[in-house]
């Protein structure tokens, strides 16, 4: 096996605070690049808690996780980010902003991360469009817009820094078929 992973995940375990049982234990498997995992089991077994694991959000109860060799234990705000950056996330909601509209919504990580001229921005968002096969965005704001057009946008802004992991919990909730 090789030592190059994406994502390592380490006898991780998952346990809510008051629980007698933890929600999984003694995860562990290796995302080496070019390849998927996918994640099964019954609701409420902590997939979505394994999948805010990656992008720090929560951190295991036991275990270890890593991201391109970097520990997530112990990272402050600054180190967090920098793995984040590298980290194409999609929550099982999406987690649009009500108060940009879907194409400010998009390109926010890049704005923020890569502190792009205004012409790169539109760039790189017609680029994820079109990686995407999807038309130019509406100016509404998300709760103007279809779940299924929503979830397209959280993916593409997920997409948009061209991470070299993509974590998507319940991609296909809300989406319609064609999408």
């Amino acid at each position: 096996t090789s030592t190059a992973s994406l994502l390592r995940f380490e006898s991780v375990s998952h346990q809510l605070l008051g629980d007698d049982e933890p929600k999984f234990s003694n995860l562990t498997f290796m995302l080496p690049p070019a390849s998927c995992v996918v994640l099964t089991g019954a609701l409420g077994c902590g997939k979505s808690a394994a999948l805010r694991m990656i992008v720090g959000m929560e951190a295991p109860h036991s275990g270890r996780i890593t991201v391109e060799q970097t520990a997530l234990d112990g990272l402050n705000e600054d180190g967090l980010d920098n793995v984040r950056k590298r980290i194409g996330y999609v929550p099982e909601k999406g987690a649009l902003l009500s108060n940009l509209n879907l194409f400010e919504n998009m390109v926010l990580p890049y704005r923020y991360h890569a502190e792009p001229t205004e012409d790169e921005v539109d760039t790189r968002a017609k680029e994820t469009l079109e990686l995407l096969r999807m038309p130019p965005l509406p100016r509404v704001i998300p709760p103007n817009a279809s779940s299924s057009l929503r979830r397209q946008v959280a993916l593409a802004r997920a997409l948009i820094l061209r991470p070299p992991l993509l974590v998507l919990d319940s991609p296909v909730t809300g989406m319609d078929h064609n999408s």
